[in-house]
């Protein structure tokens, strides 16, 4: 009797391990894709920053890299 209760957990965990594999792979692919355009966008803040005088842009990085020092 154990046997088969055994066996029928391993046909069930066979049958959801690729459920739950495609599962943590989307997870995975959006949080690495969120954090690459943060970057981007902090790259390019950077730049402006850099190309202009202006202070209003220094106040906006400066905002956007602390929210990112907090996540």
């Amino acid at each position: 009797m154990g046997f088969i209760i055994k066996l029928r957990r391993m046909k069930m965990a066979s049958t959801l391990a690729p459920l739950f594999g495609g599962i943590v792979k989307t997870l995975c692919g959006s949080f690495l894709s969120e954090k690459l355009l943060q970057q981007v966008i902090l790259i390019l803040l950077r730049h402006l920053v850099e190309s202009t005088e202006n202070k209003v842009d220094d106040k906006i990085l400066k905002a956007y890299e602390k929210s990112l020092a907090k996540s």
